[in-house]
């Protein structure tokens, strides 16, 4: 897989980070085009780096036959959206198609234009043959051979999935206070990671732009990152995590 070259070591762990999570992850650039991407990606999906770093997210026809490129656009626009299961071509793996959703994050420059948009994907394919194979049991569907042996199926599927993550909620900064961020730090983060620039975080807590990039330059220091991405995505990491039942 391509690296992108860093000039520090807080810059090197932050790849490391993302590279080696075991949650399927691709970031995007303003105009669409796949940057980069984690190795759970590349096993989720099984396709070459260079049919990833290929592929353009605004312009895959089958978003659109899908309905699904109105909620990406939105988030290119800024806003954090959530993209509901759908059915996708996957190489190596049991099945040859998976049903993943995602959550698309965008990141803003500090003078508030899109860094880039990066989706975090959730595979609920085993939850999905469950649901089939319940709607099976209840027809009961003469082709299986027992009711038992099928709810059997069922509770396999069902134990073998891992439940997608629950959306964030940035309404609590306390997962990032026990980051070791005070308060305020907490605060300006929660709006950072949900794509807005300094100008308009500064707006929404009533405090001024320095105070903002005051208390961001704090908070790269104590999360030992340089990039607002990098800041972002462990910021909802904590948050998913608090969330997750």
């Amino acid at each position: 897989m391509r690296h992108i070259l860093r000039s520090d070591t807080t810059d090197f762990a932050w790849d490391a980070f993302f590279h080696h999570s075991p949650i399927s992850t691709q970031a995007f650039d303003p105009s669409g085009q796949t940057i980069r991407f984690n190795k759970a990606w590349s096993l989720l999906f099984g396709y070459t780096d260079e049919e990833a770093y290929a592929f353009n997210i605004l312009k895959d026809a089958n978003f659109k036959t899908c309905g699904a490129d109105k909620l990406i656009l939105s988030a290119f626009e800024g806003n954090v959206v959530t993209i509901p299961p759908l059915p996708f071509p996957v190489r190596g793996r049991e099945t040859s198609v998976r049903w993943i959703g995602g959550t698309l994050y965008p990141v803003k420059n500090s003078d508030g234009s899109l860094h880039e948009v990066t989706v975090v994907h959730h595979d609920v394919t085993d939850l999905k043959a469950a649901e089939e194979l319940i709607r099976r049991l209840l027809r009961s569907d003469p082709s299986c051979p027992s009711q038992e042996n099928l709810a059997h199926q069922a509770l396999t599927h069902i134990q073998g999935y891992k439940p997608v993550r629950a959306l964030p909620d940035f309404s609590d900064p306390k997962p990032l206070i026990n980051l070791g961020l005070t308060r305020k730090e907490a605060e300006v983060l929660l709006w950072v990671a949900q794509g807005k620039s300094n100008s308009e975080a500064a707006i929404i807590l009533n405090i001024t732009v320095s105070t903002v990039k005051k208390h961001m330059e704090h908070v790269f220091e104590k999360l030992s990152v340089e990039k607002r991405g990098a800041a972002s995505l462990i910021a909802i990491e904590a948050i998913t995590d608090q969330t997750t039942p």
